[in-house]
């Protein structure tokens, strides 16, 4: 009698311990599953392979590679990667674009070649009814003087971005 509980209890253990692993390996692949496949959209990951800082100077762009006309703009933050631009021109996507990157140390701006990733309308407008435009420009090509100097003036700004908020 003694053994029949034992073997009893023994199953009643295995049985559990069993149904434990089966409901644990169920939801364990059940957080796996693609519930849906949308492309075309963002998923939430930063996408950047450099950091941006917010960044407020004039610049200078040519959507024309060839073209000697430039159009003002003011950037929002700026990285070794690319650039956000505001300006009252709205740009396509995929367009190429040429940048003048004015910096303090140089006597001549950074000169850089890019495509628009993206345009987003702000809802603003002008004194004379003109929208303003959030342009994301990645860029193409960058030599390495340029980047050099690019690089030493976007970690100023994070150093300068860093005293501010530490100090308020």
């Amino acid at each position: 009698m003694l053994i029949l509980c034992f073997e009893l209890i023994f199953i009643c253990v295995l049985l559990l311990t069993l149904g434990l692993v089966y409901w644990y390996d169920f939801k364990r692949s059940n957080a796996r599953k693609q519930l849906a496949n949308v492309s075309g959209f963002w998923d939430g990951r930063e996408k950047r392979r450099s950091i941006r800082i917010k960044a407020k100077f004039n610049v200078e762009y040519e959507l024309e590679i060839k073209s000697n006309k430039s159009t003002p703009a003011e950037t929002k933050d700026i990285g070794l990667g690319g650039i956000c631009i505001l300006t009252y021109v709205k740009l396509s996507e995929h367009s190429p674009i040429r940048i003048h990157i004015p910096l303090p140390t140089r006597h001549r701006p950074v000169t850089t070649s890019g495509v628009v990733v993206w345009c987003q309308d702000l809802g603003e407008e002008n004194n004379i009814g003109k929208r303003l435009f959030a342009i994301g420009v990645k860029f193409v090509f960058l030599n390495a003087l340029d980047k050099i100097d690019l690089n030493r003036y976007i970690t100023d700004l994070k150093s300068q971005n860093a005293e501010e908020a530490s100090s308020s």
